[in-house]
């Protein structure tokens, strides 16, 4: 075949690889709520352009990599992109991003690293289209692959996929019918001229047009099966109040937990503020064995003037004053805010409503609800102290055990048999909660929003989620740590409102900006200790406790900003260690990296190695020939020539021209000649055989330079 027509044959091939990712691409605008697709697509382009005109690697990395910076820059930063002013603000969002990814708190993760692992993951989809068609001119695995997310798509989706399928089946078999040419081609020795070409492709047209134009125009019978879209929207009906699948977000009624739940990307509020924090909203105290009510509402009305506060905290300790600016987007009746508050500042006639036993601060004006467009709240941010915590009373304010340890008669005594058993190795209150609290990393518990089991009318929500389904998201694993505290005498309360948010920005004043949505909606615990006060606990699998746990050196060190939550004292269990791994606090200057040292992570680090040497095992035939080039390719003396030959006969059967048993050299040699239409191979293998079988193995520097053309040109050709 001629040299155009084999380039031609690659610009079908690399045109058709670009088509697929297309239509891979097209309905996630639709689907998803993925933005400038365009982009996307323009990368997409760029890879196979790269590809088909042989730029070098690291010259091709480089274009690619400035091509995604300048995108991610153009979408997410402000400014010009040579200026490089972003650049700091894009490192602190990736250094952030990646502890999200350890931490598995997927939600966490911000746009412009969302986008920059699209890219990513385009970027490897475009190198094995290439590999697998232009390559090895295989096809048949990513056809079926993309008919079959077509027709997913086109089932279970809004997306109309009628006309992506007929244009990938025509496209699929024509391009299947080119690539087994190609190889019969190749492996029959065939030669064919232009005449040849348009024998076998007129019939293959024909065919392809004429079959797909009968599927498409004749007449189809209607479905035989009901469509199943209605029955998965409505999965789990009767099964739960309503029979609906909720929505993520912030909700009143809390007293039927458990089923799946739709994510909701809405922003609720935006916060500026020197650090994330988890925003409270309300606690309740009484679980009926389905969920949590109140035990009381008694309101007390609070002027603007007078100072709202609400305290959770022992004045012994050791807080740091901040301020936070509430720029509210969902118009909610209540306010948003932080442990330890101290007051909130609308600037507006506003009548607070505080409910003792919630805590929650509603806003009224006139005697009717009244939303709050922003407002600003100061509250403490406290160091926990380890050594206070372990050395706190075990005795408790009789109205405080009363309230706090409330469980229904009928909770199974399982429950309480696996709290003493958890915290049995441990004589103090505070290893004793986070045994608890670090009992659901280790077990087997997997947080998941969808198959989330809704607990029967003799079930009970704890029991079900701890002894049968282990499966479930905030509110699973935050109420079962509380009844396993409860059951065992630990005063303990469930705290709903939501997590730090998105990161955004950071201003001139090196405050920083988040977004809290909808997706942000969370519950976590708060544990009492004497001569400490009500202090929190993150029990959820893939999220880290924000607040600030400190030794009693680290308290005299004055070390407030960013404490180094990992240092163990001598006396620290596992569970400590896992405790003070797990409780960082992010600022705007620093990288906290929150790794707990689970079997869950472990399992992520060896899927990332298996990912690693899958992508090197498939992608050797392309690296390890350019390390041959480099490592063999210097000829001193016919020792490193014979040494090189042999290295060469390895990288040709990695190509696939493997040596047989009862092939002799030369036969072999011819063999891999005529696949590559040389000589080159043949001329090597006399020389080898001239070395081996004289006494004078010497070879002066023009034999030596000829040889290792010759082997550069195999070897280069192996790496093509």
């Amino acid at each position: 075949m001629s040299s155009l027509q084999e380039q031609f044959h690659k610009v079908i091939y690399y045109v058709y690889g670009f088509l697929v990712l297309w239509e891979w691409i097209r309905p996630l605008d639709q689907i998803t709520d993925t933005g400038n697709l365009t982009f996307f697509l323009y990368f997409v382009g760029l890879s196979y352009l790269l590809a088909y005109i042989k730029v070098p690697f690291l010259l091709s990395f480089s274009i690619k990599i400035l091509y995604i910076l300048y995108v991610l820059q153009h979408l997410f930063y402000e400014g010009s992109f040579f200026s490089l002013i972003w650049v700091k603000a894009f490192l602190a969002s990736l250094g952030a991003n990646l502890s999200y990814v350890v931490s598995a708190s997927w939600w966490e993760m911000t746009n412009s690293f969302r986008s920059l692992l699209f890219f990513i993951l385009l970027w490897l989809l475009a190198y094995l289209m290439e590999y697998w068609i232009v390559q090895l001119k295989k096809i048949l695995t990513f056809f079926i692959m993309t008919i079959t997310y077509l027709a997913i798509l086109d089932t279970f989706t809004p997306y109309d996929a009628d006309s992506a399928i007929v244009r990938m089946v025509v496209l699929g078999f024509l391009i299947l019918g080119l690539l087994k040419l190609e190889r019969l081609k190749e492996k029959e020795a065939i030669a064919f001229n232009h005449k040849q070409w348009i024998k076998w492709l007129t019939p293959l047209i024909l065919i392809t047009i004429v079959t797909t134009s009968l599927g498409y125009l004749a007449p189809k019978a209607a479905p035989q099966w009901p469509d199943p879209v209605p029955y998965l929207q409505g999965y789990g009906e009767g099964t739960g109040p309503g029979g609906k699948i909720k929505r993520i977000g912030y909700g009143t009624n809390d007293s039927n937990l458990g089923g799946p739940f739709i994510g909701d990307e809405t922003v609720v509020f935006t916060v500026e503020a020197e650090s994330r924090e988890y925003w409270k909203v309300e606690t309740k105290d009484t679980y009926t064995g389905k969920g949590w009510e109140s035990s009381n509402n008694t309101i007390v009305p609070i002027e603007e003037d007078e100072g709202v506060t609400v305290p959770t905290l022992d004045p012994n300790v050791e807080t740091a004053p901040l301020k936070a600016v509430v720029s509210v987007n969902l118009q909610y009746p209540h306010i948003v805010y932080p442990v330890e508050l101290q007051n909130v500042d609308s600037g507006t006639d506003i009548l607070y409503q505080y409910n003792v036993e919630t805590e929650k601060i509603m806003t009224e004006r006139d005697g009717q609800p009244y939303p709050l467009q922003q407002y600003e709240v100061t509250y403490e941010d406290p160091n926990f102290v380890y050594e206070v915590l372990r050395a706190s009373s075990l005795e408790y304010d009789p109205e405080i055990v009363e309230r706090y340890t409330q469980l229904p008669n009928d909770l199974p005594t399982r429950i309480r048999d696996l709290a003493n058993e958890i915290i049995a190795p441990y004589n103090n209150r505070y290893d004793q909660v986070t045994a608890v609290e670090n009992y659901f990393r280790m077990n087997g518990f997997a947080y998941d929003t969808n198959n989330v089991a809704v607990p029967g009318r003799n079930d009970d929500y704890v029991d079900q989620f701890l002894f049968e389904t282990k499966i479930g998201y905030c509110d699973n694993f935050s109420t079962s740590m509380i009844v396993l505290l409860r059951s065992v005498g630990i005063p303990a309360r469930w705290v709903k409102g939501y997590t730090g948010g998105e990161y955004v920005s950071t201003q001139e004043n090196d405050t920083r900006i988040y977004e809290v949505k909808n997706a942000n909606a969370h519950s976590w615990v708060e544990v009492y200790f004497p001569g400490t006060g009500w202090v929190p606990f993150e029990p959820t699998s893939g999220f880290s406790n924000p607040y600030n746990f400190i030794t009693d050196l680290e308290m005299q060190d004055d070390n407030l900003t960013v404490p180094d939550t990992t240092q163990e004292q001598p006396q620290s269990s596992p569970e400590d260690l896992l405790e003070e791994e797990g409780s960082t606090n992010e600022s705007a200057t620093t990288f906290n990296w929150s790794i707990d040292i689970e079997l869950s992570d472990v399992l992520r680090l060896l899927g990332v190695i298996m990912i690693i040497s899958a992508i090197l095992y498939f992608t050797r035939k392309k690296w390890y020939p350019r390390y041959v080039l480099q490592r063999y390719g210097r000829f001193k003396d016919a020792n490193s020539f014979e040494a090189s030959y042999f290295v060469l006969i390895k990288a040709l059967k990695g190509y696939g021209l493997k040596k047989q048993d009862n092939q002799t050299l030369r036969e072999y040699a011819d063999y891999v000649d005529s696949f590559f239409y040389s000589k080159d191979m043949r001329y090597l293998t006399l020389k080898l055989e001239g070395l081996q079988y004289r006494k004078d193995r010497g070879l002066d520097h023009k034999d030596l330079d000829t040889l290792r053309e010759l082997w550069e040109n195999l070897i280069k050709k192996v790496a093509s």
